[in-house]
């Protein structure tokens, strides 16, 4: 069974939607590599025998629901608008006989933001640049929460789930930096607060418990690991993953602004009344920017 991700094609083998909006034929792509591998599944990278364009094909094993419309494909391209900073999901291609559900998306050739955090050295990377991240990502939680047709919680978000593109030159800093893109929505959810999703590592002291301020934390902890080499964690504490006291923001390092030590700070409130929300984040991160 073929899916178009958006809408339904007059002959869905013969073609394929992408940014350019020219067209390829579905079977005229060559494997790679493989890119990545989980529980669930399988990633590769694939180039298009066409133009030598690149996708992404994820793998998702045991997929039962032969006929259902991936929820992610339902939210990525039902409800939520396209966006610069949300990785686009092309289309995908349910294979009932194999159980098996094949996703493809966009290539971030910048790989995800987890490889930079943890082969740096911490504290290595320039405020500008995580100024840039920070504006990027809380643009696409703003797109989540308030911008699509329904509100939409990731619950997953963190340095694994965020991807480089191309680079992308600041008007503001006249650096030219990675665009930054959120994927991976496979946990996300139109409920308001919901429990038992997420990577501990990166969820507030609400945990299990996950909302849209859930999403704020976890972007406040990506923040944490971009200055300091790891997220806002003690995992020293007993049952870390479940005690709201091993959840300890660190002031950022001297060698960053108040400015910036603020806005993170904003985010990693214990309390998710207290956190600011995406919408008001983007403005006060415009206004406060140092750089």
């Amino acid at each position: 069974m073929f899916k178009w991700a958006r809408g339904e094609p007059t002959n869905p083998r013969m073609q394929f939607r992408c940014p350019a909006g020219h067209k390829k034929k579905v079977m005229d792509f060559e494997t790679i590599r493989k890119i990545g591998e989980g529980g669930e599944g399988e990633v590769w990278l694939m180039r298009s025998v066409a133009d030598n364009s690149l996708v992404v094909r994820k793998v998702l094993r045991n997929w039962k629901k032969d006929g259902d419309r991936p929820y992610e494909a339902k939210i990525l391209n039902d409800i939520l608008p396209e966006h610069p900073n949300i990785l686009s999901l092309y289309y995908y291609s349910v294979r009932p006989e194999e159980h098996k559900l094949h996703m493809y998306y966009e290539y971030c050739s910048g790989g995800s933001l987890e490889s930079l955090i943890f082969e740096g050295r911490p504290g290595s990377l320039p405020e500008s640049f995580i100024w840039h991240v920070f504006i990027q990502l809380a643009e696409a939680l703003e797109v989540l929460h308030y911008r699509g047709t329904q509100r939409v919680v990731h619950r997953d978000v963190k340095p694994d789930n965020i991807f480089l593109g191309i680079p992308y030159s600041s008007k503001q800093t006249k650096n030219s930096y990675p665009s930054l893109r959120l994927g991976d929505f496979g946990l996300a959810t139109l409920s308001s607060v919901t429990s038992g999703a997420g990577t501990w590592m990166w969820m507030g002291p609400e945990a299990p418990e996950t909302s849209a301020k859930g999403d704020i934390w976890s972007l406040g902890a990506t923040i944490h690991a971009l200055a300091h080499g790891e997220g806002p964690i003690d995992m020293s504490v007993y049952h870390w993953e479940q005690d709201p006291r091993a959840r300890r923001p660190q002031k950022l390092p001297s060698k960053y602004s108040s400015q910036l030590n603020k806005s993170m700070m904003r985010c990693l409130q214990r309390d998710p009344k207290d956190r600011v929300s995406s919408q008001d984040l983007v403005k006060k991160l415009k206004r406060d920017r140092s750089d």
